[in-house]
């Protein structure tokens, strides 16, 4: 006999999600979202609750941790030093002089569009990080290098 799949609705009754609004409503909602992402396979209900747990604890991340504003230079030094490497080590990575990545890092340079994407690809990070730094910085844009 085999067992039907609960509906959207059976589990909206289930995990009665709601805004999240302190850690212990944080803490819960991870332990939902665990206990979903511990099955070998999600139905497509699962798959939507797993989704709209998802958004609310990004919500509340986004809220009381909020991503501090800062330069692509103070970002390109951040991905730097939790990579434990030196200029050097980037430079020789990236095929980015390593000129260029001490005048960006001294706030003499902006990073151009195409060391954006070398970058990105070396941290596995999204450009959006050096972008959305970069425009809030100087609305002008730094010609290749």
């Amino acid at each position: 006999m085999t067992e039907k799949s609960p509906s959207y609705a059976d589990l909206l009754l289930e995990f009665e999600p709601r805004p999240i609004n302190s850690q212990s409503a944080l803490q819960r909602t991870y332990n939902l979202i665990d206990r979903l992402m511990s099955m070998p396979r999600l139905t497509r209900s699962q798959s939507e609750m797993l989704e709209m747990l998802s958004m609310l604890v990004e919500q509340y991340e986004s809220r009381e941790f909020p991503t501090p504003n800062v330069s692509a230079a103070e970002m390109l030094q951040h991905l730097i030093e939790a990579r434990g490497i030196n200029q050097s080590n980037l430079a020789t990575e990236t095929n980015v002089p390593r000129s260029v990545i001490s005048e960006i890092l001294a706030g003499r340079r902006r990073i151009s569009v195409g060391n954006i994407q070398k970058f990105s690809r070396y941290f596995n990070v999204s450009s959006d990080l050096f972008v959305k730094s970069a425009d809030s910085e100087h609305p002008e844009t730094d010609p290749e290098e």
